[in-house]
Order: structure tokens, then sequence, then C-alpha cells
């Protein structure tokens, strides 16, 4: 498996035990447990890395996807939906 070369962060209630994905290079952002973040703060933080590295991506996790998905699409020239399935993304 390849090894994702991108952005991701976990709100608080993203449980890490139910966050499955493989190996990355860049370090992950966010709690990544069940304890609770400002997880805006990890929003902006993966969508302004996403911006300053061409061709880079992004993935934000959080318990429903709307509070993540409303954070990064308040940042200039970034578009974030909510992927709940393999098909949605």
């Amino acid at each position: 498996m390849d090894k994702f070369d991108g952005r991701i962060s976990s709100s608080g209630f993203a449980s890490g035990d139910r966050i499955g994905i493989g190996d990355w290079l860049n370090s992950p952002l966010g709690t990544f447990t069940n304890v609770s973040c400002d997880y805006p703060d990890y929003a902006k933080e993966v969508c302004e890395s996403v911006l300053t590295i061409n061709n880079s991506l992004g993935i934000l996790i959080c318990g429903t996807g709307i509070g993540m998905n409303i954070a990064a699409n308040k940042i200039k020239n970034i578009r974030c939906a909510n992927c709940c399935t393999e098909y949605m993304a």
C-alpha cells in the first residue's frame, strides 16, 4: 500500500478505534480519540497545508463530517465535501 502524502485530521468525536487508515508520510493532526478538541483549528491547519503544497490532499474526519466540512469551506480556495462512503468520495 502506498503512503498517503497529504494531511489528515480528526475531531474528538471521530473515535480513534473507528478509524482504520493506512500509512501516511506527514504526521496526523487532531486527537484521534474521544477527547473533545477545537476541530476548526485542525481543519484550518490541514487546509493551509493543502494550499501551500502543490497537488496535495487533505482528509478531515469527525463524527458527522458536517462540522469539519463547514470549517474547511470557510477557507478561500478550499473545496470540501462530506463523504460517508467510497462511492461518495
